[in-house]
């Protein structure tokens, strides 16, 4: 007895709070399957009928505020039809929702431009700050005009008219050292790269049900075999050249060495001695700071690390006395200014930023 007074209070707890929530049916005495749904707070004309090839179904007709009985008895007599005839009005809204859902979706996404697009793939993708910003810079100088477009009106023939227009202007320069037929390929293909891998970010695959793209546009310039590769470059400085580069660097700012009135700055010359040295990228160089040098002390060595390298480690290098006298040099240039190894000349002056040396 104490168990069955438990029980009913627990179930008259659970109703007040709505979590069981009760319905009522009363059937209807003229149409078979006709019922009306008694809810908490409402009630609703059904019918229940058995579905041809399937199961017994429920379909909502609307509330009984809305409906009359005669006008729902009606109702039912077409959705038992209807049933007979393997039509099932339930299951035909739910698909109709979800395909306006979808619709809805989709539309959000068909209006993305590129410049949203961009935004997007760089906020998603783990990339170096470096390449972002060569990203960003390759696509505002070479697709400024498509911008503001959408992704999905960006068709293969204007990324051909595109690709040719941009090989050609540089071709026209002719201030590159390559061969002419070489001349402009690089950029074009950089440009073409980059537009390639944000557009083939937005290309849905099967298991999405909402598309961006159906295809990577850019996709049409190896299909056609309209891209070409550069030939990989062989030239370097033999002995002499870097004999004659090192005795310039290290003589360049003495009194006596005849600079023809050009007047040579202290840090470039350290900077390519050191590049020489440490066979480092320039930016690795460019971008180093001094937290990341560890001057000698006693018998421990020194050594300078350069973070996040191309291939995302960090790579430690230990100092040569020529390279220490270099980075000493530096440091009497540079000062307390700075945090980093080669900062910017007018932010020296200014000190109101730090900034490393531009790349160019």
């Amino acid at each position: 007895q104490d168990r069955e007074s438990l029980c009913l209070l627990l179930y008259r707890v659970l109703y007040q709070r709505q979590e069981i929530i009760m319905v009522t049916f009363v059937k209807d005495n003229q149409v078979q399957g006709l019922a009306v749904a008694h809810h908490r707070t409402m009630s609703s004309y059904i019918v229940r009928g058995r579905v041809r090839g399937g199961g017994v179904v429920t379909v909502t007709i609307g509330s009984t505020t809305t409906w009359s009985l005669s006008a729902a008895r009606k109702e039912a007599k077409q959705i038992l039809i209807e049933l007979s005839q393997g039509i099932n009005r339930t299951k035909q809204r739910k698909l109709q929702a979800e395909q306006a859902k979808q619709k809805e979706e989709e539309a959000k996404v068909a209006g993305i431009t590129l410049h949203e697009a961009l935004g997007k793939y760089l906020a998603v993708r783990n990339i170096k700050i470096s390449t972002a910003r060569e990203y960003r810079t390759v696509l505002e100088r070479r697709f400024r005009d498509w911008m503001a477009l959408p992704i999905q009106k960006i068709t293969k023939e204007m990324v051909v008219t595109r690709y040719t227009k941009i090989r050609n202007e540089i071709q026209a320069r002719g201030k590159s050292n390559t061969t002419p037929e070489q001349r402009g390929i690089g950029e074009a293909n950089q440009a073409m790269r980059i537009l390639g891998a944000v557009l083939g970010f937005f290309v849905s695959d099967t298991s999405d049900p909402v598309t961006i793209l159906s295809f990577n546009p850019v996709k049409v310039l190896a299909k056609q075999r309209i891209t070409r590769a550069l030939r990989p470059r062989t030239r370097y400085l033999d002995a002499n050249e870097r004999s004659s580069l090192v005795t310039f660097c290290i003589y360049a700012n003495h009194p006596d060495f005849p600079d023809d009135g050009r007047k040579i700055n202290p840090q470039a010359t350290n900077y390519v001695l050191l590049l020489l040295l440490l066979g480092c990228r320039r930016d690795e160089l460019r971008l180093a700071k001094w937290t990341d040098v560890s001057f000698p002390k006693g018998s421990e060595l020194g050594t300078i690390t350069f973070r996040d390298t191309k291939n995302r480690k960090d790579h430690k290098l230990v100092m040569t006395p020529t390279v220490l006298s270099l980075l000493e040099s530096q440091r009497a240039i540079v000062g307390e200014t700075s945090q980093y190894l080669f900062p910017s000349e007018r932010n020296m002056k200014s000190k109101k930023r730090d900034t490393p040396v531009s790349a160019k």
